[in-house]
């Protein structure tokens, strides 16, 4: 997630109503068999968000649904 987030730096993510995510939006979700904080890009009818990372050139594979979700990522501590 860099320049955004840099390695080191403290995240929380909370308990979110998937139906109030929004473009942009940081989220943590389930990913390749483990877990990825990546930015909302795009919405699909019929399959879910779009999800990229801000220093990705293409969206990442999959979709962002109600079953990989995982939470809304609030509170970004960064690195001093």
């Amino acid at each position: 997630m860099l320049p955004t987030i840099r390695p080191g730096t403290i995240l929380a993510a909370y308990p979110y109503r998937f139906e109030h995510l929004k473009k942009g939006d940081l989220v943590l979700r389930r990913y390749m068999g483990g877990e990825v904080t990546h930015r909302l890009h795009g919405f699909v009818r019929g399959h879910g968000w779009q999800t990229k990372g801000d220093n990705n050139d293409r969206t990442d594979w999959g979709y962002l649904t109600r079953e990989n979700f995982l939470g809304l990522v609030v509170v970004v501590d960064p690195v001093r």
